[in-house]
């Protein structure tokens, strides 16, 4: 223990060195926040004295090899949300690393409010200055952590009353200077609303009640967990997505080394969940993306968890990137919402949070997500999504390619954790792609997408590209267009990267394990725009 808090604490020393500005974006970031972190009567009372989130948490242990339990926090340790000190420290690295404001989860039965002293205590004091809204987490409590009805503990009663009084008590929320709108309008989420009989006649309560408190109109959104109709029919206005929460794919227990003989759980593939997600079809309906930076829930469920594996900030930050590139196409502004769930469910291994594995990893994809500029292209159509691929692929028709005419000077030097997109046009050259693509999957450098254009190949090419990039231990993008040279194949490949650098193979060479590691170290070198060699 006393190693462990010498490491936290020289954590927070170089952290408090580091002065990264506050980002604005046109795009809010809203990180769904868990307010478990303290204990209460009813806490005690159910599951034993001085129970809260981080009880789970520290006694979760693996079900197979490789399963990285328990998650432990890094920075701002096992924390309790009753300190003032630590909400701040949580804005704090909220608004660094570009994160608009928190949703709070608001437990109300039938008149009882639980969990509801950081919240309030956000509201008396004011502060911290984050903006902030909540979502009414309407499940019943119940013994299996899941809302189902085995076992209640508390449960909800969905009467007019009950309406009435559960939107007046939100009242003095909902008017903080701080409550994040959309086109003016308080944004109040409902978790289940599948589950409120007459969900249309309440929402017609709550604006009522809303007007005739001098606050205008609701935003009201329902969360897609169990909820999949127009929104509109319920008298709501939009739904928010909140994944893992309809993903559908394979199970991959068959090939994990399982360890634990009683492990009944499920473990998925974390870049399926991210190519579901981008092959998302647009809703007619207002619809917000959601975006996870994980999932593990075997702190709640030890031997019935479900386990996403394969996760890394830096397909994280692709998929967001993904989500905020289409959230501005389709979304005006002002209406232009991102949910990330979450900022801190530390008991289902979903948290921005610093742990002590990726430490701030996931906060500065957010943070890098947000600073890429978004390019005017035709977005690229996930592929394989129905059979479980590990790659993205897009075909197009003949257009004419984005031109490249300016590369920008290094500003400073590449940090090590920079992503890389390395961008591989092809033709014919079936022959030599296994040893090209193994040798970028081989790098020493891992922060690395892979974009492959295939020029028209001929030869099954392509075939093998999606042999190669199942498995890929890093993002991988094929495009497959209509032969117009080796030109259009690489602006195209250019067109569409994300990376802060980008390298160039052609398909008929191999790169040496460090050959990205050493071009990134010349790219230091002040007012470097390009770095070439014969050699590694």
């Amino acid at each position: 223990e006393e190693q462990l808090c010498r490491e936290v604490e020289q954590m927070r020393t170089m952290h408090r060195q580091v002065d990264t500005p506050a980002i604005s974006s046109d795009v809010r970031v809203i990180a769904f926040y868990l307010p478990q972190y303290h204990p209460i009567p009813e806490n005690d009372r159910w599951w034993g004295a001085g129970f809260t989130e981080w009880t789970n948490v520290r006694k979760a242990l693996p079900n197979f090899v490789g399963h990285e339990q328990p998650h432990e926090p890094a920075e701002l340790g096992y924390y309790d949300l009753r300190s003032a000190e630590v909400r701040a420290r949580q804005a704090d690295l909220a608004r660094q690393f570009g994160i608009h404001g928190f949703c709070y989860y608001t437990y109300w039965f039938n008149g009882k409010r639980l969990l509801e002293q950081p919240l309030d205590e956000v509201l008396t004091s004011g502060t911290p200055d984050l903006p902030f809204c909540v979502c009414w987490a309407n499940e019943n409590w119940t013994r299996r952590w899941d809302g189902l009805d085995q076992d209640i503990l508390i449960g909800q009663d969905y009467s007019t009353a009950d309406s009435t009084a559960f939107i007046r008590q939100l009242l003095p929320v909902l008017e903080d200077p701080r409550y994040i709108r959309v086109d003016g309008r308080p944004l109040l989420l409902v978790y289940k609303l599948d589950l409120i009989p007459q969900a249309r006649a309440m929402a017609d309560v709550w604006r009522r009640e809303a007007r005739q408190h001098g606050l205008g109109e609701l935003y009201l959104c329902a969360v897609r967990t169990t909820f999949h109709s127009d929104p509109s029919a319920f008298g709501f206005d939009a739904v928010v997505e909140f994944p893992p929460h309809g993903f559908h794919a394979y199970r991959l227990n068959a090939q994990m080394e399982i360890t634990n003989p009683e492990f009944r759980g499920m473990v998925f593939n974390y870049r399926h969940q991210v190519i579901q997600s981008l092959d998302e079809t647009p809703c007619d309906y207002a619809t917000f993306r959601c975006v996870m930076p994980g999932w593990d829930n075997t702190a709640r469920r030890q031997h019935d968890s479900t386990v996403f594996i394969r996760s890394s900030p830096d397909l994280f930050e692709y998929w967001l990137h993904a989500m905020i590139e289409q959230t501005r196409r389709r979304l005006p502004m002002g209406r232009r919402l991102i949910f990330v769930n979450a900022w801190n469910e530390w008991g289902e291994g979903c948290h921005l949070e610093p742990d002590r594995r990726s430490g701030r990893g996931y906060l500065a994809a957010v943070r890098n997500a947000l600073l890429r500029p978004t390019r005017d292209l035709p977005p690229a159509v996930p592929f394989g999504a129905g059979r479980e691929a590990d790659m993205l692929l897009t075909e197009y028709t003949r257009d004419p390619a984005l031109q490249i005419r300016q590369f920008a000077p290094a500003s400073s030097a590449p940090a090590q954790g920079s992503l890389v997109s390395v961008v591989v046009p092809a033709y014919n050259h079936a022959a030599f792609l296994r040893e090209a693509i193994g040798s970028v999957f081989a790098q020493t450098h891992s922060a690395i997408e892979l974009i492959v254009v295939d020029d028209g190949s001929t030869d099954g090419s392509f075939e093998l590209l999606t042999e190669l990039a199942n498995g890929a231990p890093c993002p991988v993008v094929l495009i497959r267009q209509p032969n117009g040279g080796a030109p259009a194949a690489l602006n195209r490949g250019l067109a569409i990267a994300h990376g802060d650098y980008v390298a160039i193979l052609n398909s008929d060479d191999a790169f040496a394990p460090t050959r990205i590691e050493t071009l990134l170290a010349a790219m230091s070198r002040e007012g470097a725009t390009l770095a070439f060699s014969g050699v590694a």
